[in-house]
């Protein structure tokens, strides 16, 4: 799954890590900071998640790492399998890294069906992990563009160019697949803009 050379920049797909993570399980806190004592001193306003140390994978296109081009890239979470999937369930999550395949289903409309879709499965690295894990399209997240050197410099792995092309397949199917639109009868009228008096 590994390549045994690596790219002078990230890649997609590349492990990396470990960097603080937000966990998400919780909302975001608004904190206001005055700068200074002085009655008339600015406020910043930010806003802080816990976070805890994670491995991560390079979710970004190979071509967005140049910082005249693009100010952020992107990141997924790495995390364990679920420990109460059975050995079946997560044989049929590994096997869904090729995210396109033919469907068991006569009544599929094109022949094809998709599984697990929000994941891809990593095999274990040498001194990172030992069981195979998961990368977490729901937990992507943009980091500064000025980071890339920091984030390559925590790189374990990067993968071989069989497999970049699933996790990039993946990934944009993740993203692009069809949704049915929602009918008008279960829609509302938008909330009343103007301001109360």
């Amino acid at each position: 799954m590994y390549s045994k050379k690596r790219s002078k920049t990230l890649r997609q797909g590349d492990v990396c890590g470990p960097i603080l993570y937000p966990k998400f399980k919780s909302p975001p806190q608004q904190v206001l900071r005055p700068q200074g004592w002085a009655a008339d001193a600015s406020v910043n306003d930010t806003l802080e998640l816990p976070a805890d140390s994670r491995r991560v994978v390079v979710v970004s296109h190979c071509c967005e790492f140049n910082e005249t081009k693009r100010a952020q890239f992107l990141v997924a979470r790495i995390q364990d399998f679920a420990p109460n999937l059975s050995p079946a369930d997560r044989a049929a999550i590994r096997v869904a890294n090729d995210a396109i395949r033919e469907s068991e289903d006569d009544e599929s409309d094109d022949g094809e069906r998709y599984d697990y879709i929000d994941t891809f499965v990593l095999e274990p690295i040498p001194n990172c992990f030992v069981e195979p894990q998961l990368v977490s399209f729901t937990t992507i997240m943009a980091l500064p563009i000025a980071m890339a050197s920091n984030i390559k410099a925590l790189k374990h792995a990067e993968l071989e160019h069989e497999h970049r092309e699933k996790l990039r397949k993946k990934l944009g199917f993740f993203f692009g697949r069809d949704a049915d639109d929602i009918d008008e009868g279960e829609k509302t009228a938008p909330p009343d803009p103007s301001p109360p008096d």
